[in-house]
């Protein structure tokens, strides 16, 4: 391994940070299966999600995308007019608190189709203070997050067989 060592001198005095350069982190457990799934969708680059077409109207649709969602363990919390969401219960760690929110926007395409993207946020929130950030979530996330990925691939697969109108789309 490659260390690096960094001095950084302040009032109390001087402290040595040690850095290794060759540290190489294990991908994520939904790595793998994120991108077996994603070898059916056209990749794009952008910020993280999926999109698909589907026939029908926005109307008939909407229940389609909310059975899809519970059947992929994703309680819908919310919906209106082009907008299903689930919220999925809060991860407290030590100081720390992560929240999963996806949601698919629905909206009319070309006559007689709809439009629906899918994505997810993760809003990572200390105990006692504002979100500290907030994250798409995609294929390379640990825990949930990545679990959560991998759900609305299959959602898309589901719902629109056909990988030619499959679009994921992936950051830079």
């Amino acid at each position: 391994m490659n260390f690096r060592t960094f001095m950084v001198s302040s009032s109390l005095g001087v402290v040595a940070l040690v850095a290794c350069t060759s540290l190489k982190l294990a991908p994520s457990p939904s790595a793998a299966p994120s991108q077996e799934l994603q070898r059916g969708f056209r990749p794009q680059q952008g910020p993280a999600e999926v999109q698909f077409t589907i026939a029908g109207g926005p109307d008939l649709v909407t229940p389609q995308v909310m059975r899809a969602f519970t059947a992929e363990t994703l309680s819908v919390t919310s919906t209106q007019p082009g907008l299903v969401e689930a919220t999925l219960p809060v991860d407290n760690e030590i100081g720390v608190k992560y929240q999963v929110v996806v949601r698919a926007v629905i909206a009319p395409a070309d006559a007689g189709s709809t439009r629906v993207r899918l994505y997810g946020e993760r809003t990572i929130t200390s105990v006692t203070t504002d979100p500290l950030d907030v994250q798409r979530i995609d294929g390379g996330m640990y825990g949930r997050s990545g679990a959560t990925w991998v759900s609305l691939l299959r959602i898309a697969a589901a719902l629109q067989p056909d990988s030619s109108r499959r679009v994921v789309v992936l950051p830079e």
